[in-house]
This record gives C-alpha cells, structure tokens and sequence, in this order.
C-alpha cells in the first residue's frame, strides 16, 4: 500500500504569541507527504555532542549549520544520510569560503558532500513560487501544489485541471518569472481534505491523543508553551471556525471553544488553550492507536531529505518513513500552505483520517524530537490508504483516496 499524507512545521504555530515547545528543562511524514511551513527556523544547538555521540543526534544540527551560513549564498538543498553519517549538498555557484570551512572541519564526524552547478538557489526557487501563487493564474490553472525542486532546476507544480497548454504554460513561466523549460506541470490532481488515544487522554493533556472537534476527528499535536502558559497544537481544518469546543476521544472536555481555540490558516495550525491546570506536558503518545506508551519531547529541528521522520496519530498509531521533499506548498482550507513530503516503506502508510494534527517526529537519545504535525493525504498521488490497525471510530472519517479499512 501506499501513502502520502501532509504535515505543518513543528516551529510554525497559530497564535498571536510566539509558543516555544515544552521540553525538559528550559524551553529551547509505497510514499507520504507532510505539509510544513517554508520558514526554517534552526533550534538551539546542545552543547554535549562530540565526534562519538549517535549519527541521529549530530546530522540535525549540522545540517541547521549549513543552511545558516549558505541560506543567502547559494545554498539549493540538502540531502541527509544516516547509515553513512554524511550529507549531501547542492549549491548553485562556488560554495563560499566559510561553509567549506566548516564542511571541512567534519564537525561531529560528518561528512559533507557538495555538488555545485544549479541554475537556481533555494531563495530564487522559493521567489518564483511566490510570485506565481500570488498571480491570479495560479488559481485560473488550478495549481494546488507547488515545489522547489532540489536539483534547483525550477519548479514542479500540481494542477487540478486535465490539460495545461502551453499557453498557459508560458504564461505561468512568466507570472513566475521563470522560463518555460523551469516549469513542470502535473495535471488531473485532486485537492487535499486532510485527514479530518490516545483515545482517552487527561490532564495534562499530551501530543498524539484523540480529539473531537464538532463531528470532526482528530489528533492533539505538540504541548507548546504561550510565554509560561501551556497551549496545545492541532490542525485548523479540524476546525475551520477556530471556536469549537475541543474534547478528548472519551468526550472530557479539553477547552470550551470561543476565545480559548484560535487559527492560523497559512500554517493550518490551531492552537487550543486547555481548561485544566496543569494543561500540558512535553509527551507525545507513540505505538499503536490504543498504546498508552509515552515519549518525551527533547528539542525540536528542522526537516531536511533523508531525515527519518514517524507520525503519531490517534487514528493509526505510529508509522515511519524517511523525508524526500522539504520545499513544496500545497492548497489546503483555501490557502497555500507550506509542506514537507515523506516517503514510507513499501506496503506501508504514514498517516489517515483521524491522525490529522498529530505529532511528526524524529526519535533521538533519550525521546523524539519535534518535526511537525499530521494535516492529511498527498493527493498529487492518488495512493492514499489506510490498512492495519485503525482505531474503530475513525472508520466513519474514512473519504477520498482511502481505501475501506481493515
């Protein structure tokens, strides 16, 4: 089976604050897609890591290096690799002087391997996207989805119409731009509906847990901090009004609605402001749908290709994949939003209805690492199914592209 599902950035978040995630100590997604917000924001660097500590706890914060001194340089993307504890980078023009020297330097003993020459940067890449979204074209060629390709040869785009002339084609190159070889054009797809504990969580209340929404279905995401005030993530198209009443899978109410949910519709975030006191804690629920077992969150990073990432919904549980795409944008709820797609091991799934808002991971000594949140299904791909263990009360939230469940 095959999936691709969608997931907004663990950092990007919806509130009028600026939450940081509740961790120890101090606060510091056949295939799948996950949905994440462009804007990379590094995380703080540890301070304890060496030349001996695991591959999975030192790529993260070279990889946050690099993009920070190459970002305004000619950086294009990277390309993560955990059994070789190396990464791969591509770059367009010479690569400056102080990302070699800090390649050079292997920090934590990774390897850095550049391949220099393409015609784009991430920056051009991403300028061109925006334009083109921002042109009324974009929607008269029903464009849902819109990717920086990672060999900075331009842009891949999605288009719910049949057929693009080339026209229109041309046109699109120029709202955008770009020339009409950097544009290429996948047509007849179908927009996303997300994927509208676990089953029975508490005070304080954690990420990966059944949520409900009105008749909507869903999963709590990450414990984040509001200044000191514990809140707790979800995805807005649970909740569209952003003013409904938020319970957990067993009906206990966790915040009244109205002035305690708030949304972001660029980031498909909601944000919900729990009644109980204490109303968070930094866990998020991992194993299947009925699992009680939990994991505490350590830090958050960045999504780069390679990464192996797990998403934590109350509908299927935990499932993995590795991420191959950190730069697309998908139409979601009526907005653009950012994403970051996710590959899964043949015959399995990433994520289904029910898992929307739930946690995307990477698993790191001594807990996970913060990634993302679950907000639904590739539709570029029409591949999206759900099998193995499934929570019974998500088989009522099972809509298109999912197979009947089993």
């Amino acid at each position: 089976m095959r999936t691709r599902f969608i997931v907004l950035a663990a950092v990007a978040v919806a509130a009028t604050a600026t939450p940081t995630f509740a961790a120890d100590g101090p606060a510091p997604e056949p295939s799948a897609k996950i949905f994440v917000d462009r804007e990379i924001q590094p995380a703080p660097a540890p301070d304890d890591l060496s030349n001996d500590s695991p591959t999975e706890d030192v790529i993260p914060p070279v990889a946050e290096r690099i993009f920070e001194l190459g970002k305004n340089d000619g950086f294009v993307s990277q390309h993560t690799d955990y059994d070789s504890r190396s990464i791969s980078v591509v770059w367009k023009g010479p690569v400056p002087a102080a990302v070699l020297e800090y390649a050079d330097s292997r920090p934590y003993d990774v390897r850095v391997i550049f391949t220099a020459g393409a015609k784009f940067s991430r920056g051009q890449g991403e300028a061109a996207r925006e334009a083109l979204l921002q042109d009324p074209i974009a929607r008269e060629l029903g464009i849902i989805s819109a990717s920086v390709n990672a060999d900075g040869s331009g842009l891949t785009l999605g288009s719910t119409l049949k057929d693009i002339d080339s026209a229109d084609h041309s046109r699109a190159a120029a709202a955008a731009g770009l020339k009409f070889e950097d544009l290429v054009f996948n047509t007849g797809r179908t927009p996303s509906d997300g994927y509208a504990s676990r089953q029975n969580d508490s005070s304080p209340w954690k990420g990966g847990g059944a949520t409900r929404h009105g008749s909507a279905g869903c999963s709590s995401g990450y414990a984040v901090l509001s200044g000191s005030a514990g809140r707790l993530l979800s995805a807005r198209h649970c909740d569209p009004s952003a003013n409904l009443a938020v319970k957990d899978g067993a009906g206990q109410q966790i915040a009244p609605g109205g002035s305690s949910v708030s949304g972001k519709a660029s980031v498909d975030s909601l944000l919900i402001d729990p009644t109980a006191s204490p109303a968070t804690t930094p866990k998020v629920y991992v194993g299947g749908y009925a699992s009680s077992t939990q994991a505490t969150v350590k830090n958050w990073y960045s999504n780069w290709p390679g990464d192996p990432v797990c998403a934590s919904g109350a509908a299927r549980g935990t499932h993995c994949g590795t991420i191959y795409d950190d730069n697309d944008t998908y139409y979601i709820g009526g907005t653009y939003v950012g994403v970051i797609q996710v590959k899964a091991p043949s015959g399995s799934i990433m994520a289904g209805h029910g898992d929307s808002g739930g946690p995307v991971y990477k698993s790191v000594s001594g807990g996970v690492q913060a990634r993302g949140i679950v907000l639904g299904p590739d539709t570029d791909h029409a591949e999206t199914y759900s099998c193995g263990s499934t929570a019974p009360w998500a088989a009522g939230l099972a809509g298109q592209g999912v197979s009947p469940l089993s």
